[in-house]
């Protein structure tokens, strides 16, 4: 008998969303289009698969703000699980893999926002590490930025029309300016 995993008896499984947010995102009709201003929002797994209202907030925010939002047209992967148990190699094939799908994204400039910080160091971080000769990773490394870091940057960004609440992920990176952002703007049950 193969065994492929092992849980607690008291352990609970997460449940997968009933639609992915690739699904919603596919079938949804966006309120900016042909701006000036686009972004590539990654769609990690957990905000995929198991909380897509995640991603999705962040496509009304990053709309509000008037970017044109796109997500990869193929389902990729950061390569953090590989990188983390240590198979480099795979790791570095998925990478390659993800470089050549948002090669012309990249190479435009669009910038690659992030939601989790783990995929974000990955595109920073480990990227140019496993890949230290190759340009394209270097500028994705430059172009990637979590969500509350690129609005934080936008000088433009005035959420006024957006009510709610803001959940921020604990987090290393921009930890600083994620709550500088939340502070610099009212959010319900955050500042006067």
């Amino acid at each position: 008998m193969n065994v492929i995993a092992r849980f607690h008896a008291k352990a609970t499984l997460p449940k997968l969303a009933p639609a992915s947010f690739e699904a919603w995102f596919k079938r949804r009709k966006p309120t900016v289009r042909g701006a000036n201003r686009r972004v590539l929002l990654w769609p990690d797994t957990l905000s995929n698969y198991f909380a897509p209202q995640t991603a999705q907030a962040a496509v009304r925010v990053l709309e509000a703000a008037g970017y044109e939002v796109e997500i990869p047209t193929e389902r990729l992967c950061c390569g953090r699980p590989l990188y983390e148990s240590g198979l480099l190699d795979q790791a570095k094939e998925v990478l390659c893999k993800t470089l050549k799908s948002i090669e012309n994204d990249i190479e435009a400039g669009i910038p690659v926002i992030g939601l989790e910080p783990s995929c974000v160091s990955v595109f920073r971080d480990e990227l140019t590490n496993l890949l230290p000769n190759d340009p394209l990773a270097t500028r994705l490394a430059s172009q990637t930025k979590l969500l509350c870091e690129f609005l934080a940057d936008d000088a433009s960004f005035t959420p006024s029309n957006l009510h709610g609440k803001a959940v921020i992920h604990r987090a290393e990176i921009a930890m600083e300016r994620a709550l500088t952002l939340l502070w610099q703007f009212r959010f319900d049950g955050l500042g006067e």
